[in-house]
């Protein structure tokens, strides 16, 4: 299998949201923001907890699993949606 791109993950994301019932899903693009992503993370998963800190500290992370790269954001949204 070869790995999805950006494009692929927003096309599969947008489409997941057209087909389900709850409403406020943020659209997105291949080139949308890490803070839209974990947006549509969070709309997915509203109990999970799903947080961009690309500048957390050591400390911070000891405490909490942060996203801290973009990268890092896109992957979680292509994991969450294989999982669909």
């Amino acid at each position: 299998m070869t790995p999805m791109t950006r494009r692929d993950v927003a096309y599969l994301a947008n489409s997941a949201a057209e087909q389900s019932r709850l409403p406020g899903a943020p659209r997105l693009r291949p080139n949308s923001n890490p803070r839209d992503v974990v947006a549509w993370l969070m709309w997915n998963d509203p109990n999970g907890i799903h947080e961009y800190r690309p500048h957390a500290t050591a400390e911070e992370l000891e405490e909490r699993d942060y996203y801290t790269t973009e990268a890092e954001v896109w992957e979680a949204l292509a994991d969450m949606l294989a999982d669909l």
